[in-house]
């Protein structure tokens, strides 16, 4: 019975995602507080079947496009860092910007965003909890890092 529903589950999960073409991961990132010339910006968007990373410095924007199909237990995560413990804390404020977040699409169709954990120039670092969360945030930056470097 319950192998049945986990599977029923999957099912549905691929279903919504297949009509869901948005971000399902993202990664922003801006330098805090350096000496011009080394400050940059990056912008990482991890799709169900490609990855786009855009790449900002000075007068440079580099744009990669890579197709590429996520790994199938992504879902699964989505959903078990959204039940992940989050806390709050103040930020130092020389410091740059970090976010990354997930997109998680509901039975109805409807999409609600998961905080991965996230630091906010001079506002505040936010924690996710769950080993989910991790395990996404190290997928974001190795899918992201791969893309920007081809």
């Amino acid at each position: 019975m319950r192998k049945s529903l986990l599977i029923a589950l999957s099912l549905f999960s691929l279903r919504s995602l297949a009509s869901y073409d948005g971000a399902l991961l993202e990664k922003v990132f801006h330098t805090g507080y350096v000496p011009v010339g080394r400050d940059f910006s990056l912008n990482c968007k991890i799709y169900s079947n490609k990855v786009v990373v855009q790449f900002f410095k000075l007068d440079l924007k580099k744009t990669v496009e890579f197709r590429q199909d996520i790994d199938s237990n992504i879902t699964e995560l989505i959903e078990q860092a959204s039940k992940g413990e989050i806390t709050k804390r103040m930020a130092p404020t020389d410091i740059g910007i970090r976010k990354y977040t997930a997109t998680q699409v509901l039975p109805n169709d409807t999409t609600r965003l998961v905080d991965l954990g996230s630091i906010i120039d001079s506002q505040s670092i936010t924690v996710n909890h769950s080993e989910a969360a991790s395990s996404l945030k190290s997928y974001i930056d190795k899918v992201c890092e791969t893309v920007l470097n081809k």
